[in-house]
């Protein structure tokens, strides 16, 4: 049996689908992780430090190194502290700005103009 994919599995391991069945239902909000309006609270305080983080952030940076170069950005740990977040959680606040995949960070490409390829 081929599924609407193409992918291909052995008859006796294929149920079959219900007549009165409906496609796949999108996530709902309490599925998703966090609370939105905790996460607008942390977003709100964090915010300021984008701007000081983003130019620390090269294409594929690790998490890690990223951290420790962000510790010396003044009150920037303390206010990690205080909104409970860690460093991975700081980037997946900001999807915007920053992209986070296999432990590495890199930043949201913003085209601003046709001479920003030249400067890269």
């Amino acid at each position: 049996m081929k599924d609407t994919d193409g992918k291909e599995f052995l008859t006796k391991l294929v149920k079959p689908v219900p007549k009165d069945s409906s496609g796949v239902a999108e996530p709902k909000q309490y599925e998703t992780r966090g609370s939105a309006q905790t996460d607008a609270i942390k977003r709100r305080a964090l915010e300021p430090y984008v701007s000081q983080i983003l130019p620390l952030v090269k294409h594929q940076t690790n998490l890690g190194v990223l951290t420790q170069k962000a510790k010396k950005i003044a009150g920037f740990a303390d206010e990690l502290k205080k909104q409970h977040t860690s460093m991975k959680d700081f980037i997946q606040l900001f999807p915007q700005n920053f992209q986070f995949h296999d432990g590495k960070v890199s930043p949201i490409a913003v085209s601003r103009g046709a001479l920003d390829a030249f400067m890269r």
